[in-house]
């Protein structure tokens, strides 16, 4: 059972977070609440119906450079596409949204990744990976930057993430785009689909002009669709994500945005 998502070239204008996590979302998006709160992200499908999600914290991902050599500029790209939400994770969850003194999604930054390289330290990997990451020159269709490509598990009669496969096809892009694209498909490796906000990191359109040369950061809105999808962090036990597939930001994280 596979779940498969594409990142599409695009010819859109994109607005993009290029600063510290503090400074990226001191305004969010345009900078307009309006247009925030109408933005959404979509979440991956389980076969249940509920969103897809691990049911573990820590993910072994291999990258395997392929067309490339294992200490490139390319690979390191791509690398950092994948430790950035890392990052993003955790300043996010370390954030009081609702200004009640306490951080509002702590649970979230239990989720952690090693990182692998084919040639480097994959001698290191214990067992198999659960995301691999595959460096092409070009992948199908033509127009495709890249794709993850989801399989599901049975646990305690509820379905899971058991493994992911990105591909990332690389003829054209700068190492700024192999970032992006590869943090793209990351996202969809936890759980996210697509949004339908141009310059958030998981709208479906790459700009070339753009994103070839100014990196694109995890969003508030990813991160927030996140800490629904993985509330069962917070318990500990493993429980399927029944709520709702498009998930749009709550007044107060879109306030402290401005606060």
């Amino acid at each position: 059972m596979k779940n498969r998502w594409l990142l599409l070239v695009g010819l859109f204008s994109i607005l993009l977070l290029v600063a510290s996590p503090t400074a990226a979302y001191a305004s969010p998006f345009t900078g307009r609440k309006s247009v925030e709160s109408s933005s959404t992200q979509f979440l991956i499908e389980s076969p249940s119906g509920g969103g897809a999600v691990w049911s573990q914290v820590v993910l072994k991902v291999l990258i395997d450079p392929n067309v490339y050599s294992p200490s490139s500029i390319e690979v390191s790209a791509g690398r950092r596409g994948i430790d950035s939400w890392k990052t993003y994770i955790t300043w996010f969850s370390v954030k009081d949204w609702d200004g009640n003194g306490a951080p509002d999604h702590p649970w979230l930054d239990r989720l952690s990744f090693i990182v692998y390289v084919m040639g480097v330290n994959e001698s290191l990997l214990a067992g198999t990976a659960d995301i691999t990451v595959t460096y092409y020159s070009q992948i199908s269709p033509r127009s495709a930057l890249g794709y993850a490509s989801l399989d599901y598990k049975r646990v305690g009669g509820q379905y899971a993430i058991s493994y992911v496969e990105i591909a990332l096809a690389v003829r054209g892009l700068s190492t700024v785009g192999i970032q992006n694209v590869a943090a793209h498909e990351f996202g969809h490796a936890l759980g996210l689909g697509h949004s339908n906000k141009r310059g958030d990191l998981m709208y479906p359109a790459f700009d070339a002009s753009t994103e070839n040369r100014l990196v694109v950061l995890p969003s508030t809105l990813n991160l927030y669709a996140l800490a629904l999808t993985y509330g069962w962090l917070s318990s500990g036990v493993f429980s399927e994500y029944r709520g709702r597939l498009s998930v749009t930001l709550p007044p107060s994280h879109i306030a402290a945005a401005y606060r």
